[in-house]
């Protein structure tokens, strides 16, 4: 099972997934000197013999492929929905039909700012750090993911926790 986690940072998501799965390879996707996180972790949680390193930035460098995993986590609120949707159209192209998408973000609701502050408090950072980063509402996500040709995505809620994890089949 080949897995590309894009944006790995601590690697920690595939990483878990190699932890449970003996047959799970994982490619890691970051800036070089974050890798040398990641590659220390993956030796931390005896994986990195089935630990692959691509260096580079995500929008640029060549993928690989075909995956049957591909995960975004915790990364597409650093942009704006244009360049999200773009992000995830390649890892489309990188998925084999029938592969999946796991992505996880923070996403607001359709409840009022005050019913759910924490994504809106949120995206106001994302502003502030970022030159067009943003939380997307739940339906922009569910609209590029499909737009990246994968199905509608399933949905999970974390209880406490403004984080998404959408799952969805490449088609």
């Amino acid at each position: 099972m080949k897995v590309l986690d894009v944006a790995c940072g601590h690697g920690l998501y595939g990483y878990t997934l190699a932890g449970r799965d003996p047959r799970a390879r994982i490619w890691s996707l970051d800036w070089p000197n974050v890798l040398a996180v990641t590659e220390t972790n993956a030796e931390k949680l005896g994986v990195r013999d089935r630990a692959h390193f691509i260096p580079g930035d995500m929008f640029e460098v060549p993928l690989g492929g075909p995956y049957d995993i591909v995960v975004v986590a915790n990364v597409l609120h650093h942009f704006s929905t244009e360049r999200a949707r773009e992000l995830l159209a390649r890892t489309g192209e990188a998925v084999r039909p029938g592969g999946k998408l796991v992505a996880i973000a923070i996403s607001t609701s359709d409840a009022a700012p005050h019913l759910d502050p924490v994504p809106h408090l949120f995206s106001a950072l994302m502003l502030a750090w970022t030159s067009q980063g943003q939380v997307h509402p739940l339906s922009a996500y569910e609209e590029m993911v499909t737009a990246a040709g994968f199905a509608p995505p399933k949905v999970h809620s974390l209880p406490d926790n403004p984080l998404r994890v959408l799952i969805a089949d490449r088609v």
